[in-house]
């Protein structure tokens, strides 16, 4: 692709060595580190520029929303709830659960080429604070408690 970047694999998943032994047969490890587990995980967010999320399964995860909190570009694949925060191109990059790594590296190269990141990170932001913030979500959660005891 050209494009001179790096990679932090935060968190210490089952997969985690085999990726590492992999960028290290790639002779790519001077390009990705592999910290760990940390409590920093929003300063770590705040030193990106996009936020990448590789999961085959989740409900909605919390790296999306930090990253949209902290208007960083989101990058995941359309499991679970990350299609109900996240709209491919407008607030981040959905992509098929089953993309390989190239499609997955184009759909970002076309989005720094188009100069977008930034504007996905702000749309992003825009949709956290309108639909997820703390406030907004406690609020729903209380609706449908009162829906629940008004059915009653």
């Amino acid at each position: 692709m050209g494009y001179n970047c790096s990679a932090k694999w935060l968190g210490d998943g089952p997969l985690r060595d085999q990726v590492a032994d992999f960028v290290s047969a790639m002779g790519a490890d001077e390009f990705v580190e592999f910290p760990g587990s940390t409590s920093e995980v929003s300063r770590e967010i705040e030193n990106a520029s996009l936020v990448l999320l590789t999961s085959r399964r989740e409900g909605l995860p919390l790296t999306i929303l930090e990253g949209m909190s902290l208007s960083r570009a989101v990058v995941t694949p359309d499991v679970g709830s990350c299609r109900d925060v996240v709209t491919d191109g407008e607030t981040g990059i959905l992509f098929d659960v089953s993309a390989d790594a190239d499609t997955i590296a184009s759909r970002i190269a076309a989005a720094v080429r188009a100069g977008k990141l930034q504007a996905l990170g702000e749309a992003g932001r825009r949709r956290f604070v309108a639909d997820c913030s703390l406030d907004v979500m406690s609020q729903k959660v209380i609706d449908q408690y009162v829906l629940a005891i008004d059915a009653v």
